[in-house]
């Protein structure tokens, strides 16, 4: 599928090498050091977002009720209250959007338990790193808490964390900040010194709305230009976000 016309002018990284923007801090100040990173999960750690897209075609070819591509796109990084209420207000209440949910859920999870859950490139040697390293990590997903905990179970990785918020945890989801200020409090550091790992529109501007740093890591979309500016950083992949955490611890 396509996620962006080239008339929108997407900003990418240039022969896979990290896209830096200079980060917005008062004159004669540096930026606050690192004490925590905080992971977004689907999309960034997990390679799910596409897994969602194929459970969200066969649902509405069984139902026959498509919905346009570009709404599937606009609500990547969104928790299930949200992503709901933006579909309604879009598609209307005759549309039967509470059956496609059920369904495409449905496929969801057959597709996970037979096909598991594949992690993203680079992501177990920041892990491990981050690990020895000492660096307190948490994540901040969209994603209901339990099933967050069952998919980073299914993947081999949740033991690498020392908290987890679910998009079912916090009163309002990406793109508000309540889920990356709530991960920054269970781990008892302030926000500024958390940077955060985003793949997602939504979950950039909920972190950067944290007072976070954010390393954006594009996924399905590739973010415009402005939306770029938000990030301290933007990557092909997570295997350059060590030497940007390492400059800020």
């Amino acid at each position: 599928m396509t996620c962006c016309a080239d008339d929108d002018r997407a900003a990418r990284p240039d022969r896979g090498e990290p896209v830096v923007v200079e980060a917005r801090t008062a004159a004669n100040t540096e930026p606050a050091r690192v004490q925590a990173v905080i992971f977004d999960m689907d999309g960034l750690m997990l390679d799910t977002e596409r897994v969602s897209f194929r459970a969200w075609t066969l649902a509405s070819e069984e139902l026959g009720a498509r919905m346009p591509e570009s709404l599937a796109y606009s609500i990547i990084g969104m928790n299930s209250a949200g992503s709901r209420e933006f579909l309604r207000r879009h598609l209307g209440d005759d549309f039967p959007l509470a059956e496609l949910a059920e369904l495409t859920h449905q496929h969801y999870l057959r597709i996970l338990d037979t096909e598991g859950v594949q992690c993203k490139t680079g992501l177990h040697a920041l892990l491990d790193w981050l690990g020895e390293a000492g660096v307190p990590r948490a994540v901040a997903t969209s994603t209901r808490h339990h099933l967050a905990i069952d998919k980073l179970g299914k993947a081999g990785i949740v033991q690498y964390f020392d908290e987890i918020v679910g998009g079912d945890q916090v009163a309002h989801g990406k793109p508000a900040p309540d889920i990356y200020l709530e991960a920054a409090r269970r781990l008892g550091i302030v926000p500024t010194q958390c940077i955060a790992l985003e793949d997602s529109i939504n979950g950039l501007r909920s972190a950067h709305a944290a007072g976070m740093p954010v390393i954006l890591v594009p996924d399905l979309v590739q973010p415009p230009v402005d939306v770029v500016e938000l990030a301290c950083a933007m990557l092909p992949s997570l295997e350059g976000a060590r030497a940007i955490i390492e400059a800020r611890l």
